[in-house]
């Protein structure tokens, strides 16, 4: 199954015509993210952490300036997929790097904010994987 903009936006159409909501989940990465691998995108890597920063950012208002377009805005979006405590290995990988996965996250959320009126903006969620202890 293709896991590309155009194959998702599509079916996010699809779902919403047929009444459903759609909840958009950024993986920030090539493959699954998941609490044991949360690697940075093959096109991401050797990237300070500046430039990690920006380039979600950039990336998380982009996909969301194509989904109003076709009908696809998601209700919500969730910013990493199971990153409690993780994302973009090794630069937002903890517990070292606290400032920089708070960064990171900021970054997506400040992406989606940007492609969207107050009007349209999705509720933003983070997905916490596990109890904390």
């Amino acid at each position: 199954m293709p896991n590309n903009l155009d194959y998702t936006l599509a079916l996010a159409k699809k779902a919403k015509e047929s009444g459903f909501k759609f909840l958009l989940d950024f993986h920030y990465s090539d493959t699954w993210a998941d609490p044991q691998k949360q690697f940075t995108p093959e096109a991401w890597s050797g990237l300070s952490h500046n430039q990690l920063v920006k380039v979600v950012f950039e990336y998380s208002r982009e996909t969301i300036n194509h989904s109003g377009k076709p009908g696809a805005m998601p209700e919500m979006v969730q910013i990493g997929n199971e990153g409690y405590q993780r994302m973009l290995w090794p630069d937002g990988r903890l517990p070292a790097n606290w400032d920089n996965f708070a960064e990171l996250i900021k970054a997506g959320i400040n992406g989606v904010k940007a492609a969207c009126d107050s009007s349209i903006l999705p509720k933003i969620m983070i997905h916490i994987d596990q109890e904390e202890t």
